[in-house]
């Protein structure tokens, strides 16, 4: 399937289910100095970021679903009803972790917050990406600011019986989307702690040793920031 038509089939799908995000990627134009594409050595499309100092590669060239097969390999996840990643990219994560992780896990639930609207829309036009679009436990959020999701993930994700699996939120961190922008993902994480504190209060159950892996990756995001990935 050739990128137009890759395009206009994600355009579809995203226009069925976030219609102001659909209107905000048509307006959206990519900056082609920033990101550039490229072929990785397994035919799998990569990009290119330009930074001030430097190039950031988003995945391993070689061969990008196992360079986040082996990042899966080394969280070592155990329970994951509710996964919270922290970046998007060209979906590979996802990919590997629906396909081949998220039924053992137990995963319900998976929030996707993506701060580079330019990198989206580019990864519109390069993965068929319909069946995660319309996928009605997998929600997207997209370059606002991570605050504006707090109501959705209250009234929405966390709502009826969803609220007895945030003791076992899992935020998974994609280390080059956090050196591109950790003040966005750290609000990402605070803005999730607080969804969900104010869910287990209002269900009556004590917030504190749940909240205490959000507090974890808070201070991890550094050491994050400090080994980003692939240049």
């Amino acid at each position: 399937m050739d990128e137009n038509k890759i395009f206009k089939k994600n355009m579809a799908a995203l226009e069925q289910k976030y219609p102001e995000l659909a209107i905000e990627i048509k307006n959206e134009t990519i900056d082609t100095d920033r990101y550039k594409t490229t072929k990785s050595h397994n035919g799998e499309p990569n990009v290119m970021i330009s930074r001030e100092s430097d190039v950031l590669m988003l995945y391993d060239n070689d061969n990008p679903f196992n360079y986040c097969k082996a990042y899966f390999e080394e969280l070592n996840i155990k329970y994951a009803p509710i996964v919270v990643f922290l970046g998007f990219g060209l979906g590979y994560h996802l990919y590997m972790f629906s396909k081949i992780y998220a039924n053992g896990l137990g995963s319900k639930k998976i929030l996707i917050f993506e701060e580079d609207i330019s990198l989206f829309r580019l990864a519109l036009e390069m993965v068929d990406m319909e069946e995660f679009i319309k996928h009605p436990d997998i929600y997207f959020f997209i370059g606002n600011e991570p605050e504006k999701s707090f109501f959705k993930i209250r009234r929405e994700i966390l709502a009826m019986d969803n609220h007895i699996y945030m003791r076992s939120f899992k935020i998974v961190p994609l280390p080059s989307h956090i050196s591109l922008n950790p003040e966005y993902y750290t609000k990402v994480v605070n803005t999730v702690k607080n969804a969900s504190c104010q869910m287990m209060i209002t269900a009556g159950n004590d917030p504190m040793d749940s909240l205490l892996g959000m507090e974890n990756i808070l201070g991890n995001l550094e050491n994050i920031v400090s080994n980003p990935g692939i240049n």
